[in-house]
Formats: C-alpha cells, sequence, structure tokens
C-alpha cells in the first residue's frame, strides 16, 4: 500500500451441514486491482506492480487447494 493503511486478518470458525471449516480473510486499504485483472491474480508471476513476482497469492491458492478448500476474491471499495 504505497500510501500506507491497514492490513487487517480475520480467522473464523464456520460450521455447515455438520462440518467444520475455517474461514481466514484478509482485508487491506490498498489501492486495488482493476476488476479486469481479477481473473489473473491467481496465476503464477502475475503482477501489475513494476517489480517483485507476485507469488503470494498463487502460493496461498496452492496450499489452500491441497486441502481441498477455496478462495473467493471480493472487490469492496470503502471497507
Amino acid at each position: 500500500m504505497p500510501k500506507g493503511g491497514k492490513v487487517i486478518i480475520e480467522l473464523s470458525p464456520i460450521e455447515n451441514d455438520g462440518q467444520k471449516f475455517a474461514r481466514f480473510e484478509v482485508i487491506d486499504q490498498g489501492v486495488g486491482t482493476p476488476k479486469k485483472h481479477i481473473p489473473l491474480v491467481l496465476e503464477p508471476i502475475f503482477t501489475i506492480k513494476p517489480s517483485g513476482t507476485s507469488l503470494g497469492l498463487y502460493a496461498a491458492n496452492e496450499m489452500v487447494t491441497f486441502y481441498e478448500g477455496d478462495i473467493i476474491i471480493f472487490l469492496r471499495k470503502g471497507r
């Protein structure tokens, strides 16, 4: 976040049909990713930054997929 801001990390238990799950939510106050790039953010080496590899979301997706989970990306302004 070039202009500073907060990153909020929340972890909460969820139960659905007797099965227990964990919900891990990351909220930041960054400038955001253009809507047209959202389908690409989980791909390896995708970045819109001038430097860096942006492997973070790709690696997170690989781990979550290994444990049969899902990553869902929401774009929300003003939160």
